[in-house]
């Protein structure tokens, strides 16, 4: 189920209320471009969740005294929420033990498992054996930043909920106050203009993709991947929805990139993801081709 938030509920009360009447999903996807706000909303949920007492705030039950929710004993996590690791079927099998153990101190067991994307078909299948007939008192949280490579009968599975900050996301990608210093996208972040721009002067056969890789140089492959990802993904919305809210100073060039066929934009989110999901489990790849190509693609 792709879950869309109310306007008018938060995530954490739609939880609260779940909690309260018993109707809680045994699993859920959280999606968002943001891995700062992901591991917020998601370890936030997991304490409400494990909390004995059921209270909004303040509560001083044995499972709330514990500050830091990641060494909780009622709680398992695997994976990275960078997706510089990949979760591997070993590390999925070794956990089964560990699934069918009744929670220590609170009625619910929780596994968040972080980018679920990246999962290999081995680990992944090892893991749909699971979540398959899952005990009444576990509740998996997995997280990603797209969920093209997540296997269909996983998805299907699963409650997905899809976070957005509207005040902060007008183009579909983190503020930078989400980002810490040392993140690689944050330096694509800073100069998203002058990437877009750079873009469109491809798209206009101003400027060759080589030339344009040789700019990118400074920039971390990965991180251009994702930013090419979030422009590509809202080139698509912008060409089928022409109210799509867009900032000032991305629109102009968010919206030529739009006029491209949507078959070739498709083409490219579908090259992209496989190419993150490579990476992803060090598979060797050829950066500067790679980038070549997919800008090749904006020439339409």
């Amino acid at each position: 189920m792709n879950q869309a938030l109310p306007k008018s509920s938060s995530i954490h009360e739609i939880f609260y209320h779940a909690i309260l009447t018993d109707k809680l999903a045994q699993a859920h996807i959280f999606t968002c471009p943001s891995e700062i706000l992901l591991q917020n909303t998601i370890l936030s949920l997991a304490k409400m969740m494990l909390c004995n007492e059921k209270e909004r705030s303040n509560c001083q039950c044995v499972s709330c005294r514990y500050d830091d929710i990641k060494v909780h004993p009622d709680v398992t996590i695997l994976g990275a929420l960078n997706e510089s690791s990949t979760v591997k079927a070993q590390d999925i099998r070794r956990l089964t033990d560990i699934f069918y153990l009744k929670p220590q101190i609170t009625n619910k067991r929780v596994v968040i498992i972080h980018s679920i994307a990246t999962l290999n078909a081995y680990a992944a299948n090892a893991l749909l054996k699971i979540i398959e007939e899952p005990p009444s008192y576990l509740v998996f949280l997995f997280s990603c930043q797209q969920t093209a490579t997540i296997l269909p009968t996983i998805l299907s599975r699963c409650q997905l909920w899809r976070l957005e900050d509207s005040t902060k996301h007008k183009m579909g990608l983190p503020d930078n106050g989400y980002l810490n210093d040392t993140n690689p996208k944050l330096l694509v972040l800073n100069d998203k203009e002058l990437l877009l721009e750079t873009i469109c002067a491809i798209k206009n056969k101003k400027l060759s993709p080589y030339e344009a890789v040789d700019q990118w140089k400074k920039y971390d492959s990965s991180a251009l991947l994702w930013f090419l990802y979030w422009i590509t993904s809202l080139s698509i919305k912008t060409h089928y929805d022409s109210g799509c809210e867009l900032s000032t100073a991305e629109s102009r060039w968010i919206e030529e990139i739009s006029k491209l066929d949507c078959e070739l934009l498709f083409k490219q989110i579908a090259v992209i993801t496989a190419s993150i999901k490579q990476k992803a489990q060090g598979i060797s790849i050829n950066d500067t081709l790679l980038l070549e190509d997919l800008l090749k693609t904006y020439q339409g």
